[in-house]
This record gives structure tokens, sequence and C-alpha cells, in this order.
């Protein structure tokens, strides 16, 4: 499983979602990540791509709300 494109899939049917939003949705992939995860190995380096693309995608959230703001 790509768990990049889970991520921004759930972020993309949230629409425009707050930073409380997003935090949850941050949330319920990290879970569900780890939960997959076959071993503690494998579930570092999951976790760790994830966080990686929450990072991303927190940077992209933060240039939008400039570009937002009055």
């Amino acid at each position: 499983m790509n768990h990049t494109r889970m991520l921004f899939d759930r972020l993309l049917v949230a629409g425009k979602p707050t930073a409380a939003e997003r935090e949850r949705i941050y949330e319920d992939c990290r879970k569900e990540v780890a939960a997959l995860a076959k071993d503690d190995s494998a579930r570092a380096k999951a976790l760790d791509s994830l966080e990686k693309a929450i990072r991303r995608q927190e940077m992209q959230a933060l240039y939008e709300d400039t570009l937002d703001a009055p």
C-alpha cells in the first residue's frame, strides 16, 4: 500500500480541511499504517515515510493559507 497516496486521498476527500481536521486525518493514517506493519522495522520505515509526506503537506497547507490571507 502506498501510504502517501492514502494520505493525499483522504485529504482530497476532505476538501480544504482546517488544521484540526488535517491533524485528525494524519493521526488516523498513522494508526492505520502502524496497524498494517508486519514488524517493528517495517512499522518504523512506513511511519517515517508517512511523516515525510505529512511534513510536505503541512508546508503546502501553510503556503496555501498565505495565498488566501487578505
